[in-house]
């Protein structure tokens, strides 16, 4: 008998103290219920037999269900189990143990067991982990190729044509991969692939015990080892530090039992043992004889090898356990069948019982509030009754007021007839009445009479006013008569009168002071700090202040001269930087004319081949159309030793230096690509010109460079706002910038440091859950109680948020998952704060200039609201989308489940409310219980925020200047392509008018001298080839002019600072205007005295006292200074239109910024002094290499014309020998050598291209004669018996010829244009007749 027991809840069982048993009657039936094992005699609980295992179909246990279908069958005499079957004997060791024997016949074969069933299960499992190291294997070849492959069961098949380990090879050597062949269908070709990654291999050194061979892997002869092959590499790769480690998939992928026969048929059809996997590190390790201690175990597993295997089998041991008890548990229930009912039916009492009692308080509790519900009920029928009434007489409201006027009368008249009746009744007393009314009449009328009279008061006082004045007028009229001839004696003691009342005055008011003399002390203190402390900040924060409050604060600069030479000083060095500087380039220009007349030379020391070949060319039949079609040259050869190319080289080294050193071109790109709303393809393709131009800021110059554009960027955009939030609807390209620079390798570092011990965390917590919404907490309570129960919950499905929170359950639950919610988020704040100190100085610094720049623009703005902005660039776009992906940022290894992903949204979420410094709103109702910690947090975001913001300048962090390129020996080198040369050319070229407004820009010149690519089919021929570009240093932000005006300004403000504090005026130009008194010149003296009295730095810089204010006069300080001012007017630097307000600006900044500026200069002179020595070293350095290109040249051209080795002996009887006898018996041998020629002859060999008015065949009557008497310096002298020359002798240099090779001159004239000969020919006739061959 089975009985439903009736839903109830599941808690205050203790509360209830009714006993359950109370309505059974009897103590055996009692003691049956007890929780406490009770012996029961056998004759009571029967033994089950074979027709009881029948009815067990229904049983939630599978072995009990089993059972019954066994008893089903027809033939189960073969079945044997203790108890029930006759004959049936326990498993042994285990008492009760049920044991299915098999009978003698073979119709049963339900557990039936194959002899060999442990060997299929090995085998099995020996398959299951070779499918798995398969894995392993496909899953780190993503990872280093970075692209997909295909499936673990056709990844056999997908490696034999070798592309995917070609591809592997490509990643770690790609010089070892220069092509990949490719075809749908397997061919022999596909070979290549597999032999590039044998050279992969055999480059590495990987140990020939891991190798495979190709028919291995192209016949598929032995799949096994190639991937075992595969994990060792991983091996080996990992332990150079390569690559990652391979992860240990075993027990971790799930195949079908026919994917695993599968794989076991082919690898039993193979015929190949499978090595083993899981010693590869120990063997890697003994073939390299690695150390024990560095060995890299790849499952880092526990000393069980086969971990698998061990969960499988603790599993079914475990498995085993429970299902003996369980078995021996529902034994011992159905032997007690009839007490359990009986425990059922007191269960199923209890729980009514405590159900009434729980309705039963609930009505007690409930019973005044339905008290309070009566009353109020019967309250509103009453007022409904009340107002229905009411209507009703508003209805007949006129009639009701007549019947009432008419009742009234009535009334009335009958009480007017009863009062006559009882009048004449009291005659008398009516008399007596009447006579007090009369007296209160009288009173009346005396009492107006009196109020009359005071109303007249006013008249009567004035004219007695009249009269006693007309009286007292006669009295003194005649006083004065006898006072008027005693009027000096009246005067002196009307004085003495006056002096002792002010002396009586004075002595009370001084006894006063005296008394409160403290106080008056505190007083005059506070009102002269008011007073002060307006003046001070009229002059910090007034835009123009006065020259009276500059005057009140002047003596905050009572060490000016300190400071003025300090100034002037630094501009002094900073113009001896620039003289230095331009002397350094005049002598790196020389080397570079050095260096390429050394290359010009080499250049032309060419072989007789060549010669020959130019003697072909230069033949008389095809000699001019050879020139007439002129050389051809590559247009975009950057290397070539001519002067185009030269040229064109040293305007691209320029070029880059611009863009790299002057962030103000890429920033008003930047500011005009979000303008115009550029497309995502125009972005991307600039930021990849961007990371090649700057190197992807991994060196120190380049990182540097790339935070001064992005800095630049940031002023150029957010001085053009209107409101702070508008830049967060903007997707400025500089926030793009930052954040991608600091997603590099080591900014990675300091993410994976900072978020993933917390991340870990949280996805190792199985049971955190926090999930913030009621509804969703409610249907997960009702998921997991139907999945614990296995029936349908009867709570209802779908309630709204504000009813699901109702319910306690959820409401307990969900105030745990608000604390879990704040708890976590502390913990990542906390984490934040404490690695500030490693966060990247690039996004502190970006930080801080974004801050410093709106606080600029926005001075009246909350420092709050900056803040959010500042959390929105470190946050939102930094830390953010780590925190919501941490497996796309590795940030962890493998995948997250859909809960910790949606625990780390909500952390997420509440982080990001925190750096935006709101609190929940309407939107997040059931978030707002934790607005009282968000206000506390926001607080301390702020606080991270302005420590994040507190940095040093890049200047400091990477100990850099604007001198640093030019002071260093080694110039800057850009790695670059040559087509991303001509891709940023035409770039630039395109946006020159955006990038460079300014028609004098240095970038303008620059790109009008390259020119416009010349078309697209030549840009498409553009080599891919990778080339260092060695960047050309040039001074561009230092000026002359510049430092002399800022030398003059510096000057008159420091005159102006002595002339305020002696004369005074409402602004500066009438105290100037203004003419210099005696007193003037007194005051001057004494400033003089006081100041050579206490000024201990008087002679500290007086080097560099340009001029001394001490030995001028008044007179003459204000005339230098008005010349000064007349200078600067003229300059635009200041202007009389404000009374030259712009030097009382400068002096008040000034004051503001001494203690700052003085810092500043001392690290400014500082670094001006390591300038001057580091250009100094340099310029040693550069007179070095000077005199040592100076020397090799003189050397070589002295070494080449006199070491000649081996002279060849000359023909005898020819025109050379002729002429050399002939000079040696004048004795006018020139020192190098003399050679002769025939005019045809050096028409023959190339050398005369012509001669002016001559046809070919008189070319032979012209005789040359080429000798040289000094290095490098050649005569040649032109003779004919026929023909008159003048000036036939001539001297030609060889740096002439050079210079003329250089500038692509082919012909050159001489002899005033009568012989043109050609340059290169001439250079090799010269180099082969007097120089040496070696």
């Amino acid at each position: 008998m089975t009985v439903s027991m009736p839903s109830t809840p599941n808690k205050g069982l203790k509360e209830v103290p009714t006993n359950c048993l109370t309505y059974r009657e009897g103590v055996s039936q009692r003691l049956l219920l007890s929780p406490r094992k009770l012996p029961i005699s056998n004759d009571i609980i029967e033994k089950p037999s074979l027709e009881d295992l029948k009815r067990l179909n229904k049983s939630t246990v599978n072995h009990l269900r089993t059972l019954c279908k066994l008893t089903q069958m027809n033939n189960c005499e073969g079945i044997s189990i203790p108890g029930v079957t006759k004959g049936a004997e326990d498993v042994a060791g285990m008492h009760g143990r049920i044991r299915l024997q098999k009978g003698s016949g073979s119709g049963n074969r339900v557990f039936s067991w194959s002899k060999t069933w442990m060997d299929k299960q090995r085998a099995n499992i020996q398959a299951y982990e070779y499918l798995c190291h398969i894995g392993e294997a496909k899953e780190w070849i993503e990872l280093c190729i970075g692209e997909e492959i295909p499936a673990i069961l056709e990844l056999e098949e997908s490696l034999r044509d070798g592309v995917i380990l070609a591809k592997l090879s490509r990643v770690f050597f790609p010089e070892l991969v220069p092509k990949i062949f490719e075809a749908t269908k397997l061919q022999f070709r596909h070979s290549d692939n597999i032999n590039r990654f044998f050279q992969f291999i055999e480059r590495i050194n990987l140990p020939d015990i891991f190798r495979f061979e190709l028919t291995d892997l192209y016949e598929k002869k032995n799949i096994p080892k190639v991937i075992y092959c595969i994990h060792a590499l991983s091996f080996m790769l990992s332990h150079i530090g390569l690559a990652a480690s391979m992860n240990n998939l075993v027990g971790k992928l799930e195949f079908t039992d026919e994917q695993i026969k599968n794989t076991q048929r082919d690898l039993d059809i193979a015929g190949v043992s499978l090595p083993n996997f899981k010693n590869i590190g120990n063997t890697l390790a003994g073939e390299l004889n690695i150390p024990e201690e560095k060995r890299i175990n790849k499952y880092n597993e526990p000393p069980f090898e086969k971990e698998a295997f061990a969960l499988k089998c603790q599993s079914i041991c475990r498995g085993y356990l429970l299902r003996k008890k369980l078995i021996d548990a529902f034994q011992i229930l159905l032997d007690q069948e009839e007490v359990i009912s009986l425990l059922q039916a007191c269960i199923r009492g209890f729980f009514v019982r405590k159900l009434f009692l729980e309705k039963m308080n609930e009505f007690h509790k409930f019973k005044e509030w339905v008290k309070n519900i009566q009353t109020i009920s019967r309250g509103y029928i009453i007022r409904k009754f009340y107002i229905g009434w009411k209507d009703s007489i508003d209805y007949y409201k006129q009639d009701i007021i007549k019947v009432q006027s008419m009742i009234r009368g009535y009334l009335l008249r009958k009480k007017i007839s009863s009062l006559f009746d009882d009048f004449m009744k009291s005659k008398n007393l009516i008399v007596k009445m009447q006579s007090y009314s009369r007296g209160l009449l009288f009173r009346r009328t005396f009492k107006n009479h009196i109020l009359r009279l005071h109303s007249m008061n006013r008249y009567s006082i004035f004219l007695q006013a009249h009269c006693r004045g007309v009286l007292l007028r006669k009295r003194l009229q005649y006083i004065l008569g006898s006072l008027l001839h005693k009027g000096d004696m009246i005067v002196i003691l009307q004085s003495y009168i006056r002096g002792m009342l002010v002396r009586n005055k004075l002595n009370r008011r001084m006894k006063y002071y005296q008394e409160n003399i403290q106080k008056i002390i505190k007083v005059q203190s506070f009102v002269r700090g008011k007073l002060q402390g307006r003046a001070y900040k009229n002059l910090t924060s007034g835009k123009n202040p006065q020259v009276a409050t500059i005057k009140n604060f002047i003596h905050l600069l009572s060490d000016s001269n300190f400071d003025f030479q300090e100034e002037i000083e630094m501009e002094s060095l900073r113009k001896m930087i620039v003289q230095r500087v331009r002397a350094n380039q005049n002598a790196e220009e020389h080397i570079y004319q050095l260096d390429l007349k050394i290359a010009l030379l080499v250049k032309n020391m060419i072989t007789l081949d060549e010669v020959i070949r130019h003697q072909k060319r230069f033949s008389s039949k095809n000699l001019l159309n050879s020139y007439s079609q002129g050389p051809l040259k590559d247009p975009f050869d950057l290397k070539a030793l001519n002067k185009s190319s030269r040229e064109k080289l040293e305007l691209y080294q320029d070029f880059f230096f611009l863009l790299q050193t002057c962030p103000e071109y890429f920033a008003r790109l930047f500011y005009s690509y979000y303008e115009r709303g550029a497309s995502e393809e125009d972005i991307k393709q600039l930021e990849s010109f961007l990371a090649c131009i700057f190197g992807y800021a991994q060196k120190r110059r380049e990182e540097y460079f790339l935070l001064k554009l992005v800095r630049r960027s940031i002023i150029e955009e957010l001085i053009k706002v209107e409101n702070i939030q508008e830049l967060f609807e903007r997707n400025s390209l500089w926030i793009r910038i930052i954040v991608s620079y600091n997603r590099s390798v080591k900014e990675r570092r300091y993410l994976k440091e900072l978020f993933e011990p917390l991340i870990e965390k949280i996805i190792e917590n199985d049971n955190l859950d926090l999930e913030s919404d009621p509804a969703m907490i409610y249907h997960s309570i009702i998921s997991k109680e139907e999945r614990l129960t296995g029936h349908k919950s009867k709570r209802p499905l779908n309630l709204k948020k504000t009813d699901a929170i109702q319910d306690p359950e959820t409401r307990d639950l969900f105030i745990k998952h608000l604390q879990d919610l704040r708890d976590w988020t502390e913990s990542f704040i906390n984490a934040i704060e404490t690695s500030i100190h490693k966060m990247p100085f690039g996004l502190r610094y970006i930080a801080r200039e974004v801050y410093r720049t709106l606080l600029t623009r926005f001075p009246d703005e909350d420092p709050l609201e900056i803040f959010k902005f500042i959390g929105y660039i470190i946050y939102y776009r930094y830390f953010d989308p780590v925190i919501n992906a941490p497996d796309s940022f590795n940030i962890i290894n493998g995948s997250i489940t859909t809960l910790q992903r949606r625990n780390l949204e909500e952390i997420s979420k509440m982080l990001s409310q925190i750096t935006t410094g709101e609190l929940f709103d309407e939107n997040d109702v059931f978030l707002r219980p934790l607005n009282l910690y968000l206000e506390t947090a926001i607080q301390k975001m702020m606080k991270i925020f302005k420590t994040v913001i507190d940095v040093q300048d890049a200047e400091q962090y990477f100990e850099m200047d604007e001198f640093d390129d030019i002071t260093c020996t080694q110039k800057p080198i850009l790695y670059i392509k040559i087509s991303d040369i001509f891709a940023i050319h035409s770039l630039v070229y395109n946006e020159i008018e955006i990038m460079a407004p300014d028609q004098d820009d240095q970038l303008r010149d620059i790109i009008k001298q390259l020119g416009l690519l010349s078309n697209n089919e030549e840009f498409m021929k553009i080599s891919d080839t990778e080339i260092d570009l060695t960047l050309n240093p040039r001074l561009i932000h230092v000026e002359n002019s510049d430092s002399e005006i800022r030398t003059l300004f510096m000057e008159t403000k420091h005159y102006i600072f002595y002339i305020i504090r002696v004369q005074t005026g409402l602004n500066l130009m009438e105290i100037l205007i203004q003419p210099v008194h005696p007193n003037d010149e007194i005051k001057w003296k004494k400033i003089l005295a006081e100041e050579t009295k206490n000024n201990k730095h008087s002679n500290t810089y007086a080097r560099n006292d340009l001029y001394n204010i001490k030995k001028m006069s008044f007179s003459e300080i204000k005339a230098a200074t008005l010349d000064n001012i007349l200078k600067l007017e003229s300059k635009g630097i200041i202007s009389r239109s404000n009374y030259y307000q712009d030097l009382l600006n400068a002096i008040a900044t000034d004051i503001r910024t001494k203690h700052r500026r003085r810092i500043q200069r001392q690290m400014e002179l500082e670094s001006a002094r390591q300038t001057l020595i580091h250009l100094d070293n340099k310029a040693l350095y550069l007179k070095s290499q000077l005199e040592s290109y100076n020397d090799y040249i003189e050397k070589s051209l002295i070494s080449l014309q006199t070491k000649k080795g081996k002279k060849k002996p000359v023909v005898p009887f020819t025109k050379q020998y002729f002429h050399l006898r002939n000079l040696k018996r004048s004795g006018q041998v020139p020192k190098f050598g003399s050679h002769k020629y025939s005019g045809r002859q050096l028409f023959d060999k190339g050398v005369i291209v012509s001669i002016m008015n001559h046809e070919e065949k008189d070319y032979g009557k012209f005789y040359f004669t080429l000798s040289s008497n000094d290095v490098g310096i050649f005569v040649i002298e032109v003779t004919s018996a026929s023909f008159h020359i003048p000036n036939s002798i001539l001297q030609l240099k060889l740096d002439d010829l050079l210079e003329a090779q250089y500038n692509n001159i082919e012909i050159l004239s001489l002899f005033e244009g009568l012989i043109k000969i050609n340059v290169n020919l001439m250079l090799h006739m010269i180099f082969r007749k007097f120089y040496s061959n070696s």
